[in-house]
Parts: structure tokens; C-alpha cells; sequence
């Protein structure tokens, strides 16, 4: 056992990759260049996309094969074969997906020159996997495993696994669902509140939709929620810059993790640099710019998902109800191998609308009344989904036509794309196929509807040319994130469920505020940490009542405090703690065993509460006899609150410090949860922001660290169209996923400071402090 522990422990440590050296292969056409910078960022070199491609999956493999791996096996739902039984539920849920089945039709669709550059992608990682001459990264080496063969259809299910965690209307419909149980069509409309301006979604009655066919109303279920993402970006054209030509700044909120989802590369394709952000096990600059365009994006959270509830046929449990009566169930078979365990078949079914989804998927079997199952539809899983061949044409475009034209293609999960050239033009699109309702559809994707029901199909998809999209806009300004992004008018439905504006609005204030931008000033904005949802609902709060000196304390320091989520200050901190004990006293009574999923910020909900001057039914303790007002609530939450804070940081108020709760956790995929690992392969740094600021730090009430950041700016980029290498960028870690390495948290703190790294690409200076340079030539060459 000891020698087992010590040849393991010296293969990590024999890990770490090689970046010097010269290679003769038979998988390129060309001498290909990888020449890894001060920062280890590779800038690849070579004479065809494809062997510029075959350098970036041999940096991927290098750098990231674990994660590239560890998200495959994701997708494929065959995690259990290396970790056991405790990634079942997850496989099992990937493989009622079955995302191979619609990758397998989509491949053969995409276009010659795409499906090269997956080859040729796949090529390079392979080269890595089977070079016996270093050990496999750690983690391999912890499960004694090795991978297998990486293949095209493994870098389009990368794409897929990615738009699990971007598309969620399907986890938040089944959440509201399980809210039948506590409230009424009133309550809920109140407590999913519309979009400021915007007005309620009427819905339909529910103890005569939901109570009399197919959802119990007497249990209760508890399940992990599902967090919502976040992400920030913005243009102005030359009209609003120093230097006359267009800026745009982008940081995609994703929840934190060691290694980054991303992986910084520049690709020197023929056509001209390519440089920015990459996701590992995908031959793509999904974030970035070339020479003549730059490109961001953010989650628009477009429903483009809907659950349907079956109901099987009393006589005949292997058929379900249709509008047109009953019919059989496509079924298939799926064998699940477990390490350590016997083997588990699954029987999958398939309705006209999509998978019926595992029984006790998100606790709808505590829900589902007998007779009843889940089904989804989602564009995602539909067989022509070209997304792939978007993403890799979208890096060569031009212009504004050709990437319009590269982005017909896109299917899954909508974005909101923002865009600047050269030429000072800027642009918007959110392109995806987006399903259209029927005018008589009342739930709009708010609940599961009866999938008997035909007035709840799906009526085709949103035409290309309507989907939301600005060119050259008057103001010569364009900010998304997260917000509507569609007027009153737009005549399709996209989502009742958009974020709220507040880091929208605060990006609008800091971009008007300033006659003439720079990078530097695009800079400072990214680093802004002002919370408008602070300074909207703080004169709300600030109503307390104050029944004893510490709680006098706390209200005077939040009474002159400017929003600033400053991880150096207290303010921050008692005004999130207050708000966490707010939301508990608010509504826990109401929503009972349910709580925990929804204690969150909830804010248009929670000014619309404290707003109330009639009705506080929500601040009124439904299990009390007294009738509670909001200024009693208010008072008690913070009184609460400041017990806890006292416990934890001590009795001196103006030492407390806000960072050192709201530290951000980049949470390791696999080691991160077990003691005895996570301390080595998670990452942690002491951070400001808040939820809605556009320096994000998303942070979840229900967990055990209530107020770290888990969810923030996963990369930040500044593209200035008049300099390529006067653009800057940042991901969270470090280059490398191998926790050895010097490059596994390079960047964090610089990071957390919100500072950058220069995009450069001219090759003389790239080699001047170059770690090293890997060169790959034919076979044939001397």
C-alpha cells in the first residue's frame, strides 16, 4: 500500500507538461507553433485553421484534460464508472437527455471546413492522451483511470453539458410547481413578481388545473436549488470614446471553479489573429475578438424549455394521453456501469414532446400525484442543432453580415450577443431558437403544463430576422445584463422570468456619466461594487423598529452608507445579514418546508412588501395569533441578524469586514467536497461585490457559508477597436487544471483585484519572456 501511495504521489508530481520540445507527427500539414507566455497562455501558431486547431486541443489536453474529461463523462452519463454510486443520480439524468443520440445526427450536418477543425482539435488532444511519456494529471492518478480516445462528438457535448447550466426554465418550473402546495394563484403571482413596468402573467386557477388532475396539495418536498447566472457587457461606439473607435467591455458570471471554466488562447489563423476566452474540449475563442470584430456575451434566460405532465393510460401504463387519445411510449434501453457496484439498467421512456424525466428527478415524485410523468421539451435536444458551427464561424467574421450569417446557426442556450468592429459599428443580437407559444398558452412557461393539452404545443420557433437585435443604435451605447432586453411591443414571448436591472441600471448611470470613455474607465466600471438594490431598499428597511442600542448602531451606520459592497467595510455585511433574516421572517412561514429552496434575495418582491402601506399580509407571521407589522419584522430580523454577526466577528461593529465572510470559493468538481482534498484543490480570496453589482458576488442564504461568493465574473475582457493589444483580459484561477502547478491559481489574485493581463499577439514580444515553445511538424519534414 505505501509503495501504491508513493508511485501515485511521484506521478503528480511528474504531471506537469512539457513546453519545450519538437515533435514529429502524421496530423498536421504544416509546422504548428504553441508558444505558452509569462501568464503560460498559448499563442499558436501555423499555416491552416486546422493545424492552428491541432495546437489547441495538444494546450487544452496539456492544461485542462481532467476538466475536459470530468465534463464529457457529465454529459455522457458514465461519471459513475470511475466515482461509483454517488454520481448515479446525475447519470442517470444525462443519460434520459441523451445528448449522443442528437450530437450523432447533428454532426454529420455541420459544414466540411467545421467538422476538419473538430477532427483536427481532436487530433491534438489525443496526441496528449496517448503520450506515455508524463503521467496523467492527479486526478487521474487518485482514480487510477485513464481516458479514452477524445472524438468530435465529445467537443459538441461540451456545448451541451454548457447549456444545462445556461437553460434552466425546467428546474424553476417544477420549483413553482412544488409552491401549489402553499400558496394560492395570488400568493405565487405575488411572490414570482413581473419585470418592473411590466404586468403579471394572469394564471390559471390551480385547484382546477392542478388540485383535480395530476399534482398533490398535502406533501411537501425539499430539494437543492438551482441558482441563476449573471453576466455584464456593454459597447459604446466612437461617439463616446478618446480614441473615436468603439470599446466593449464583457464578464460572464458562472459559478466559480478550480481550474475556470475558461481557458485564455490567441490563435494566429490565417485569416488574422484570433484572441480571448476558450472552453476546454471545444476548438472555438468562444469570448473574444480578432482583427476586425470583437464579440461578448451574456445569459439572456430565454424559456426555452417547457415540462409537460403525462398522463398514462389506467389500462395500459406503457401509453400516454395525446390530444388525439392514447399512444405507446418510444422506449430504449440503458445499461449504467457503477465502479465498485453491479451494473443498473435503465428504461427510458419518450413522449411527442421529449424525454419523461427520472421519477424523482428535482423531488416531482413528492408532487406527482399516480399516473402521472415529467416530460421535457427543449430546443437543445433536437437532432439539426448547429450551435458548434456558429461558434467556430462567429471567430472569422468580418463583419457585422458575416456574423450575422455565422450566427443563423445558433441554436442553444440564447445569448445576448454584443459586437464591435473596426469600422466603429456596434451591434446586438440574442440569437437561439426560441419556441413560440399559442395565444391561448396561460402558464408561459411558469408551470408544467398537461401535455394532453394541445393549446400548450409548441407553435413553431421565433424567424431568425425577429429575434431581438440592434445595429448602430442612435445613443451609440448598448448594455446587457441579464435585464429585458425587449419593448412592450415585441410580439413574441421570450421569458416573463428576466433578472432585475439593477446592474443594468448602475452600468447605464456609470457610461452616461462620462462624455469620452478609455479602457481605463471600462476598467473601473468592472471593478464597481455600488449596489443600487441597497440604496432602492434601504430607506424601506431603515423603518425599523429600533428596540435596543445595538440594533440604533447598526441602523445609524446604514443611514449614511453609500452602497459600496467594499470588502474592506462593515456596512456590507449587516446590511446582507439583515436582508437574510428579513427574507426568513418574511415568508418561511408561508412557504414551510419549502423554504430553503427560495430564501434569496427575491428583491422586487421584497419592495413590493415593505412598500405596502395597507396590506402587510406578508410581514403578518401567519403561525402567531398577533398581527406583525413590517417595522416589528424589520427590527427583529436585524436584531437577529446582529446576534450572529457579534457571535462570529466579535464585538467591535466598525472592525467587522465584509470580505472576510464573502470570500469567493472556486470550488474544485470532484475533490472540492471531500475534506481531506478541498483544501488543496479548492481556491479562496477575500472579495467585495454583491449580488446585483456589477462587480458580482453571488452568494446562496440556504448554505452553510451563507455570504461567500460562488457565482461571479468568470472572465472580464476590455476589446478597444483601435489597438488589438491595447485590449485586456482575465479568467479567475490560472491556466492550468493541475493543482502542482505554479499556473493553478496564477491569476486569482490579480483576479480579485480586478486587474488584467494585455492581449498580445505580435510574436517577437510573445517569445521574449515565453515559458516555452512546443513545435509539431509532418512526419515527412527533415
Amino acid at each position: 500500500m505505501v509503495l501504491i501511495v508513493g508511485d501515485r504521489y511521484m506521478g503528480m508530481l511528474l504531471s506537469l507538461p512539457v513546453m519545450d520540445g519538437t515533435f514529429h507527427v502524421d496530423t498536421v500539414n504544416d509546422i504548428v507553433d504553441v508558444i505558452r507566455d509569462e501568464h503560460a497562455i498559448p499563442h499558436i501558431f501555423g499555416q491552416s485553421e486546422e493545424d492552428i486547431y491541432f495546437g489547441l486541443g495538444v494546450a487544452h489536453a496539456q492544461d485542462r484534460l481532467w476538466q475536459m474529461e470530468f465534463t464529457r463523462r457529465i454529459g455522457q452519463g458514465r461519471l459513475s464508472e470511475i466515482l461509483g454510486k454517488r454520481s448515479l443520480g446525475l447519470d442517470i439524468f444525462f443519460r434520459t437527455l441523451n445528448f449522443g443520440s442528437s450530437i450523432d445526427a447533428s454532426l454529420p450536418r455541420l459544414s466540411a471546413p467545421v467538422r476538419r477543425v473538430l477532427a483536427a482539435y481532436a487530433d491534438g488532444v489525443n496526441f496528449i492522451i496517448n503520450d506515455g511519456s508524463k503521467p496523467l494529471p492527479p486526478e487521474f492518478l487518485l482514480l487510477f483511470h485513464r481516458p479514452e480516445p477524445w472524438t468530435p462528438a465529445d467537443s459538441l457535448l461540451i456545448i451541451k453539458v454548457m447549456s444545462v447550466g445556461l437553460s434552466t426554465n425546467m428546474f424553476h418550473e417544477i420549483e413553482r410547481a412544488q409552491l401549489v402546495q402553499f400558496m394560492n394563484e395570488k400568493q405565487i403571482a405575488e411572490f414570482f413578481p413581473p419585470y418592473p413596468g411590466d404586468e403579471a402573467i394572469k394564471l390559471p386557477d390551480f385547484a382546477d388545473l392542478y388540485g383535480r388532475t395530476f399534482f398533490k396539495l398535502d406533501q411537501a418536498s425539499l430539494f437543492e436549488p438551482h441558482k441563476r447566472g449573471a453576466s455584464n457587457s456593454w459597447v459604446v461606439n466612437g461617439r463616446h470614446t478618446n480614441t473615436g473607435a468603439a470599446l466593449l467591455a464583457n464578464d460572464p458570471h458562472l459559478e466559480l471553479a478550480a481550474p475556470s471554466i475558461w481557458y485564455l488562447a490567441h490563435l494566429a489563423l490565417p485569416g488574422g489573429n484570433v484572441m480571448g476566452a476558450t472552453i476546454a474540449g471545444f476548438p472555438s475563442i468562444i469570448l473574444g475578438r480578432n482583427e476586425r470584430i470583437s464579440w461578448g456575451f451574456t445569459n439572456t434566460g430565454a424559456d426555452t424549455q417547457d415540462l409537460f405532465v403525462e398522463k398514462l393510460n389506467p389500462d395500459n401504463p406503457n401509453e400516454y394521453l395525446t390530444p388525439d387519445g392514447y399512444v405507446p411510449f418510444d422506449t430504449r434501453e440503458e445499461r449504467i456501469t457503477i465502479r465498485f457496484a453491479r451494473d443498473q439498467n435503465l428504461l427510458v421512456r419518450e413522449t411527442r414532446h421529449g424525454p419523461v424525466l427520472p421519477q424523482s428527478w428535482r423531488g416531482s415524485d413528492q408532487i406527482l400525484d399516480d399516473g402521472y410523468v415529467l416530460a421535457l421539451q427543449w430546443t437543445a435536444l433536437q437532432d439539426d442543432d448547429l450551435t458548434a458551427e456558429a461558434a467556430i464561424r462567429l471567430a472569422d467574421a468580418g463583419n457585422w453580415a458575416e456574423a450575422l450569417d455565422a450566427l443563423q446557426f445558433y441554436h442553444s442556450p440564447m445569448q445576448n450577443i454584443i459586437y464591435a468592429d473596426i469600422d466603429g459599428n456596434i451591434g446586438f443580437i440574442a440569437p437561439a431558437r426560441v419556441p413560440i407559444r399559442k395565444p391561448e398558452n396561460n402558464l408561459k412557461g411558469l408551470m408544467p403544463a398537461p401535455g394532453w393539452d394541445a393549446r400548450y404545443d409548441w407553435a413553431g420557433y421565433i424567424p431568425f430576422e425577429d429575434l431581438p437585435q440592434q445595429y448602430n443604435p442612435s445613443s451609440g451605447r448598448i448594455v446587457t445584463a441579464n435585464d429585458k432586453i425587449v419593448p412592450d411591443d415585441y410580439p413574441y414571448f421570450i421569458t416573463s422570468q428576466w433578472q432585475p436591472p439593477f446592474r443594468a441600471r448602475r452600468i447605464s448611470q456609470l457610461l452616461t456619466g462620462i462624455d469620452r470613455h478609455d479602457v481605463s474607465s471600462f476598467m473601473a466600471m468592472q471593478r464597481d461594487e455600488i449596489s443600487l438594490l441597497a440604496l432602492d431598499i434601504l430607506p424601506l428597511m431603515l423603518n425599523a423598529e429600533a428596540a435596543t442600542d445595538e440594533v440604533r448602531q447598526a441602523l445609524d451606520l446604514l443611514r449614511f452608507w453609500n452602497g459600496d459592497m467594499d470588502g474592506d467595510s462593515a456596512e456590507p455585511l449587516v446590511f446582507v445579514a439583515w436582508y437574510r433574516e428579513l427574507a426568513r421572517l418574511v415568508y418561511a412561514d408561508e412557504l414551510g418546508a419549502s423554504f430553503q429552496r427560495h430564501w434569496s434575495f427575491k428583491p422586487i418582491f421584497m419592495q413590493q412588501v415593505l412598500n405596502s402601506e395597507t396590506d402587510q399580509q406578508w410581514c403578518d407571521d401567519i403561525q402567531t395569533a398577533d398581527r406583525e407589522s413590517c417595522e416589528f419584522i424589520l427590527g427583529q430580523a436585524l436584531e437577529r441578524a446582529l446576534d450572529q454577526l457579534y457571535q462570529d466577528h466579535g464585538a467591535d461593529m466598525s472592525a467587522w469586514r465584509w470580505g472576510e465572510s464573502h470570500k469567493a470559493v472556486h470550488g474544485h468538481g470532484l475533490f472540492g467536497s471531500i475534506s481531506v482534498l478541498s483544501g488543496i484543490f479548492n481556491l479562496e480570496i477575500s472579495t467585495g461585490g454583491g449580488f446585483y453589482t456589477i462587480n458580482r458576488g453571488g452568494h446562496w442564504f440556504s448554505r452553510t457559508r451563507p455570504f461567500a461568493n460562488i457565482h461571479g465574473s468568470s472572465y472580464r475582457a476590455i476589446y478597444d477597436m483601435a489597438d488589438f493589444e491595447n485590449s485586456f483580459f482575465m479568467q479567475s484561477t490560472g491556466q492550468s487544471g493541475n493543482v502542482f502547478s505554479a499556473h493553478y491559481d496564477q491569476f486569482i489574485d490579480s483576479w480579485a483585484h480586478v486587474a488584467y493581463v494585455p492581449m498580445i499577439v505580435k510574436r517577437s514580444t510573445i517569445e521574449k519572456n515565453a515559458l516555452g515553445m512546443l513545435r509539431f511538424s509532418p512526419l515527412s519534414s527533415p
